[in-house]
């Protein structure tokens, strides 16, 4: 039996559509998919982040998926204005892939939740190609930017019944045309294609959800935590039914920190991110304890009670809508590398929480596991895989 689940939203899949003004509504099917009679082929996913630009290259061939390069760079910081140079973000992409073989690898980014705006909407039940012209105009109601200066797109989570009438529950996402053109011109001086643009919280669905024909049916919030945003997933029965981008993140839990203890913001991030408690200052409020690794987890609890009030409001938020409550949490991103977050996590939510482990394996590195913040990135690589 084939499961079917909502497929990748192609907000921008190459130049000529974007020029014909053309709309690529998503609806491909989430399945594992291995062809055992081709070569060996490559994808590559780009995560363009608040801190890092993150690249992950993958091989499917008749062995399976492995993961074949991975490696981050700093962001530049002058990409979050609302007009980049694109020649700044092509430099900063050369050196990101100067060590890899791109030739014929499909590319597909995400850009960051500023730049890419999503709603769910409920619309009614109607033909496919009724929908795609209904669509432009219930966007005017829910973006705050006219239709023409948009591309569109949606996916159809699931269907739903509102005082006895069919509707569907849908995913909007739009994205200003001038945006795409900056990424593109950006990627194109770098000599790479862009193949799709993505969401990021279908990315994080793959790689934690499609991969694994074992997930559980039962309501689970998976959590990419950034470092100023962090993306929510809900699934059940495998399929994504909720998404919210929240405005939390690494940052929130390193600025409750510098409040309450007083200590330097630099100091804090190399504390959380080494996991090695070696600040004076530190080490004098934080209660002694036989291991350091459960000094630096005392001190994080420090700083996590207003991201977790964050990420409560988003679960009782999703609980209105009337659904079920979420019975576990899956945490990815590069903060899930803060040492005891899910214990922390799990005492300030009361739920089960879980630390998402990727379970591809690395080419020369077998037993090694690939760096949580890397979950994003490794999603859009697995774009033309789990479909």
């Amino acid at each position: 039996m084939k499961l079917k689940l909502p497929g990748a939203l192609t907000i921008f899949k190459k130049k000529s559509e974007l020029l014909n003004n053309q709309i690529i509504p998503g609806k491909k099917n989430f399945n594992l998919k291995f062809n055992l009679l081709t070569k060996k082929q490559s994808y590559m996913g780009i995560d363009i982040g608040t801190r890092f630009i993150k690249a992950v290259q993958i091989d499917k061939s008749a062995r399976g998926l492995r993961v074949q390069h991975y490696a981050a760079i700093r962001t530049p910081q002058d990409i979050w204005l609302n007009e980049f140079q694109p020649e700044m973000l092509a430099a900063e992409l050369e050196k990101l892939i100067e060590s890899v073989d791109i030739k014929k690898c499909k590319i597909n980014i995400t850009i960051g939740s500023n730049k890419i705006i999503t709603r769910h909407i409920h619309m009614p039940d109607m033909p496919a190609k009724e929908l795609a012209n209904a669509i432009k105009w219930e966007a005017e109601k829910y973006i705050p930017i006219p239709v023409d200066k948009l591309i569109l797109d949606h996916v159809i989570l699931e269907p739903s019944n509102q005082e006895g009438i069919k509707q569907n529950h849908i995913l909007l996402a739009a994205i200003t045309r001038d945006n795409v053109k900056l990424y593109h011109h950006a990627f194109w001086l770098a000599n790479l294609q862009i193949s799709a643009i993505d969401l990021a919280s279908f990315s994080i669905w793959r790689v934690f959800v499609g991969l694994n024909p074992d997930f559980p049916p039962e309501v689970t919030a998976i959590i990419d935590i950034g470092y100023t945003g962090s993306q929510m997933v809900v699934v059940q029965n495998r399929r994504i039914v909720f998404t919210r981008m929240m405005p939390i993140g690494a940052r929130t839990i390193f600025d409750s920190l510098v409040r309450s203890t007083h200590i330097d913001m630099q100091q804090i991030v190399e504390t959380l991110e080494s996991g090695r408690l070696n600040i004076p200052e530190v080490n004098r409020q934080v209660a002694a304890v036989a291991e350091n690794t459960m000094g630096v987890e005392e001190f994080l609890g420090g700083g996590i009670a207003d991201f977790a009030r964050e990420v409560r409001r988003s679960l009782e938020f999703f609980r209105t809508q009337g659904r079920n409550a979420v019975k576990r949490i899956i945490v990815t991103g590069g903060a899930a590398n803060f040492v005891g977050i899910d214990r922390l996590l799990a005492r300030e939510l009361n739920m089960p929480i879980e630390l998402g482990v990727i379970e591809l394996p690395i080419k020369d590195n077998p037993d090694e596991k690939l760096n949580p913040s890397y979950a994003a990135a490794l999603g859009l690589a697995l774009r033309e895989v789990v479909q």
